[in-house]
């Protein structure tokens, strides 16, 4: 039922209030004689008289006040109840913003776990380092691999690395270096935006320094092809530091992996471990035992270094150095 309007309820009220009033006036004023008629008119006033008077006073005394405080209530409940609501959908986001990250974390974790990640840095040269120091103390560690398209990165370390080499010679463990052959050199050179002839002639320094430091020749090859991803690995310990297209590896980012399996070298398969090991180093280094994986490659992906290999990239560095001054010629002239 449709409430009365306060106004309309006070009108009537007043109403009431007049007629009684008018009642009790016709009471008094009608002469003695009439009593039924007086009678009549008294009831009425004293009828309408205070119920009039008792709607009037509800209305200001307590309907009134009654009404206020219930909208005022009713207002600070709607508003405390948008507050709960937006505390709430607020928490209800916080939380579901915290269990996604969990959940990520979780992915994270899980991944880490099942390829055996060590670590994740922007540093390699400090990874390499520990890993390679290391393994001299290591006595299970005889075999250690790496793969570049020089050694230029190592040696902007310090002293360190050739006294590794010293020492790891010394323990008689085995070296394997793989460098880019100086033919495939000039793709990295253009990536790098670096002059004709740089990264070859880094790469004859680290020839003729590992030679120097009496590195076998037969623990040195060099790949038909510009590698992806600097690797270093010491035992159990895989370095993996990717080339960007426009900067030197030895800047970006540094993964260090373990082996779970020291049995085994290839490590477990679905691993990157085992896909690097395999594809990165093992299929390149031994490319005799993957004829059907490298059927394509008409000539072995890698190979030993060829005598008078002095000369021959010594010709190389020549021969592209005065093509690049040819073309800056030829620019020039036009």
């Amino acid at each position: 039922m449709k409430k009365l309007d306060s106004r309309v309820y006070l009108l009537v009220s007043l109403l009431t209030i007049g007629i009684g009033i008018v009642f009790l006036l016709l009471y008094i004023k009608l002469p003695s004689g009439n009593d039924v008629e007086k009678l009549v008119y008294l009831i009425c006033a004293s009828s309408l008289l205070p119920a009039g008077i008792l709607w009037t006073l509800e209305h200001y005394f307590l309907q009134k006040p009654v009404e206020d405080e219930y909208s005022s209530l009713l207002e600070k409940y709607r508003i405390e109840q948008e507050k709960l609501l937006n505390e709430f959908q607020s928490d209800g986001q916080n939380l579901l913003h915290e269990s996604r990250s969990n959940q990520r974390i979780m992915e994270i974790i899980q991944s880490s776990e099942k390829h055996f990640f060590r670590g994740i840095s922007d540093e390699r040269a400090t990874l390499v380092k520990r890993v390679l120091e290391e393994s001299l103390d290591d006595e299970k560690c005889r075999e250690m691999i790496i793969v570049g398209s020089t050694l230029d990165g190592l040696f902007r370390q310090g002293s360190w690395f050739e006294e590794f080499i010293r020492k790891s010679l010394e323990k008689q463990k085995t070296l394997k270096l793989m460098f880019t052959h100086w033919d495939y050199v000039t793709h990295r050179e253009k990536q790098e935006d670096r002059a004709d002839g740089d990264i070859a002639q880094e790469l004859k320094q680290s020839l003729v320094r590992a030679l120097t430091w009496n590195v076998p020749r037969e623990a040195i090859r060099l790949v038909n092809g510009a590698p992806t991803v600097f690797m270093v690995i010491a035992g159990n310990n895989m370095i993996l530091n990717p080339y960007p297209f426009g900067r030197e590896s030895v800047t970006s980012m540094t993964v260090w992996l373990t082996n779970p399996q020291p049995n085994n070298p290839e490590g477990p398969p679905g691993t990157i471990w085992h896909a690097y090991y395999i594809n990165h180093y093992d299929m390149v280094w031994n490319h005799t035992k993957y004829p059907r994986k490298l059927s394509t490659v008409s000539e072995p992906i890698s190979s030993l270094l060829p005598d008078g290999w002095e000369d021959k990239i010594e010709s190389f560095i020549d021969g592209v150095r005065a093509a690049s001054r040819s073309r800056a010629a030829t620019t020039g002239k036009r």
